[in-house]
């Protein structure tokens, strides 16, 4: 579900969720937001969908470019800049296998991905 800033923004209703902080006209610190973001989303995982509290642990290693979070399979994504998947994480150990990406999003653009 694409949401826009004239929307309400429920987590409950999202599928997916990224960040996009170029062509604005403010000037963010970029460290505060980063940790921000990530310390409001894992409140929600940890509350919400029951993660576990040791995702709460802050690391600014994991914040990347190119990251999405999938909400429906608790994976994170590593896109490259055509969308196609490179990597991908479920919660934040495990690794999924080549052919486990390749199965889940094939080799194409990620369906959520515009350009």
């Amino acid at each position: 579900a694409l949401v826009t800033y004239e929307d309400d923004f429920c987590l409950h209703a999202a599928d997916w969720i990224g960040f996009d902080v170029d062509h604005t006209v403010v000037r963010y610190n970029l460290p505060k937001l980063t940790e921000l973001i990530y310390r409001l989303l894992a409140d929600f995982l940890i509350t919400e969908r029951g993660y576990s509290a040791a995702i709460k642990e802050y690391d600014a290693r994991y914040i990347q470019k190119g990251i999405v979070f999938e909400i429906a399979t608790g994976n994170h994504l590593k896109l490259d800049e055509e969308g196609s998947v490179l990597r991908a994480f479920h919660g934040c150990n495990r690794c999924l296998s080549p052919e486990e990406v390749q199965e889940a999003y094939g080799g194409g653009p990620w369906w959520g991905f515009e350009t």
